[in-house]
Order: structure tokens, then C-alpha cells, then sequence
């Protein structure tokens, strides 16, 4: 019940009224026994229920709650699981249900304006001329590839250039279309595998180097996945293109949360890009001190944060 009770309390803060608002935590069941064998357990003690009980059970509880407070009822969703996630929110917007995933939505909303903040900087290019490859393939990631899609679509781009322009890697490697049983979701933005790459390349440096993206995000909850390597990959493919007089600086954020889970930190982004990166992370780190000055590589040109919490 924290998850829920906390985002009431953020709700209350942002002005809502409490009364109008009910914290609710649905038990489907779980699949580890470590926990369920928890004397302190106050869950139910079974397996988690299939996914035809599940749809249906979600239905009889949105049913229930409408029926209570009407349909004009907002149904926020919280830590629901990929596998489900996006089956139901589309389930119930197709039912005119006002509903929304936080995970799914929010994030991704949040990931497309500090895209498009970046792009407001010298040295990086606009949202149209992006590459992006996300790292970590879940309810975040997905969500954030599914809206710079349509953010592209609205700069002109057709269905198919947009997606082009977007590239996954999951905990499996890379996401190609000669992968096997791929979700909807995966599928949308499989491409065909690169000679240079083996099938299914689990390693970031190597799919860095072979596609070469302007902008790295990472949401995969692997602490410190973005190497020195990977970053000053990075920056060796910024080399390829200048946006005016300025030489390209690409984007890294690295979104996953708590700091310990980050993908790197604001400290290596910086020194690992020479100054380079524009960062973006999920929780804050400690201010770092930038030398200026010149410098032997004749590089460093100053790093951006732009932080926030997802």
C-alpha cells in the first residue's frame, strides 16, 4: 500500500482534495515463494491467477469502482506489470474509462520534454534528425519510444521513418526482427539486424558502435550499464555530425532509479564525454565540480543536467 498511499500524498499536495481520493492495492496472487512463506506476509498466500482471470478480475473492479463513483472516476495506474499493462490501458480507454499508467505515460511524457529540451542546446541536433536507442525495454522505455514516435509523426515524418529512427535493447540484447516471440509493443520498433551485430547483441558498447545513436536512454535498472566506453562511444558518433559551427554533443540519460540503479552518474557522464554529454537522470546526484580552462583533448565545452524525478 506505499506505492498508492504515497502518490494520494502527492496528489493532496498538488491541491486535490483527499477525500476525493482512494488509495487501492488489487492482489493477483504472487509467484515468490521467499515472500508468500513471509510470516509478515499479509497478502494471499496463492499463485499469481492466469491472464484470462486477470482481465477479468481488472474488469469486475473497474465495474465496481464506476459503479460507486461514477465513470467520471480517474483510474491511475501504478506498478502494473508489462505484461499486463498495456493490454489494459488500452481495454479501458477503448471503454471511454478516463484511466492513465504512470508508468507507461508519465515517464515518457517527462523522457520527450528533456529530448526536446536538448535539442534547444548548441551542438545537438533537432528531434527529427534524432537516433535513439533505449536500453531497458519495459513499461518506461516503451512508453517513451511509443510517444517520440508520434512527437516525430508530428513533425512530418511518416509511420515508418519515425520508427526508424527509434531502436530497442531488452535484458534479451537487442531487439531485431529475427528475435522470437516479441511483444506487440517490441515489434513495432524491431528492425532488421545489423550485419555487424550477432543475433540478439547483448552488448551496449557493441550496438553503440555499429548504429551509432545521437541519443542514449536508459531506464533498465542495471547500475552503471553506461561504461566509459559506451559514453566515449557515444561521443566518437557525435564526431559525425555539427549542428551549425558547433560540433555534435549527444544526449544521455540515464533514468533509472534509485541512484544505485542508475545507469551511470552525472559525475562519469561528464568526465567520460569530455564535458560533452547532455544529461538527464531519475533522481538527483550530488553537484560536481567542472575545471575550465583548456584542456588537452580540446573538448570540453561544459555539461548540462537536466534532472528530474520520474
Amino acid at each position: 500500500m506505499g506505492i498508492p498511499v504515497g502518490k494520494a500524498v502527492v496528489y493532496g499536495a498538488a491541491g486535490v482534495n483527499p477525500s476525493s481520493i482512494l488509495p487501492v492495492t488489487v492482489d493477483v496472487g504472487c509467484n515468490t515463494d521467499a515472500i508468500t512463506q513471509d510470516p509478515f506476509y499479509c497478502g494471499t498466500r496463492e499463485r499469481r491467477v492466469s491472464d484470462s482471470e486477470y482481465f477479468a478480475f481488472m474488469g469486475e473492479v473497474c465495474g465496481a469502482i464506476q459503479a460507486r463513483y461514477g465513470r467520471a472516476v480517474l483510474i491511475h495506474w501504478e506498478d502494473v506489470s508489462s505484461r499486463h499493462s498495456f493490454r489494459l490501458l488500452k481495454q479501458l480507454s477503448q471503454a471511454s474509462q478516463p484511466t492513465f499508467n504512470d508508468d507507461i505515460q508519465c515517464t515518457s511524457v517527462i523522457t520527450l520534454a528533456a529530448l526536446l529540451g536538448a535539442t534547444r542546446l548548441p551542438g545537438v541536433p533537432a528531434l527529427s534528425a534524432q537516433r535513439v536507442l533505449f536500453f531497458g525495454a519495459g513499461q518506461s522505455n516503451l512508453g517513451g519510444a511509443q510517444l517520440l514516435c508520434e512527437a516525430l509523426k508530428d513533425l512530418g515524418l511518416s509511420q515508418e521513418e519515425a520508427e526508424g529512427r527509434i531502436w530497442l535493447m531488452d535484458s534479451k540484447g537487442s531487439v531485431t526482427l529475427d528475435r522470437e516471440k516479441l511483444s506487440a509493443e517490441k515489434k513495432q520498433f524491431a528492425h532488421a539486424r545489423l550485419q555487424s551485430l550477432a543475433p540478439g547483441e547483448r552488448d551496449l558498447l557493441a550496438v553503440v558502435q555499429a548504429l551509432q545513436p545521437t541519443a542514449l536512454i536508459g531506464a533498465s535498472a542495471q547500475g552503471g550499464a553506461f561504461t566509459q566506453g559506451v559514453i566515449q562511444a557515444m561521443v566518437a558518433a557525435s564526431n559525425t555530425f555539427t549542428v551549425g559551427n558547433v560540433q555534435g554533443r549527444p544526449i544521455i540519460f540515464a533514468l533509472s532509479n534509485p541512484t544505485s540503479k542508475s545507469e551511470c552518474t552525472f559525475q562519469q557522464a561528464h568526465d567520460w564525454s569530455y564535458g560533452r554529454a547532455v544529461f538527464a537522470s531519475g533522481s538527483q546526484f550530488p553537484p560536481i565540480t567542472i575545471e575550465t580552462g583548456p584542456r588537452k583533448d580540446n573538448l570540453g565545452c561544459g555539461a548540462v543536467l537536466l534532472c528530474f524525478s520520474s
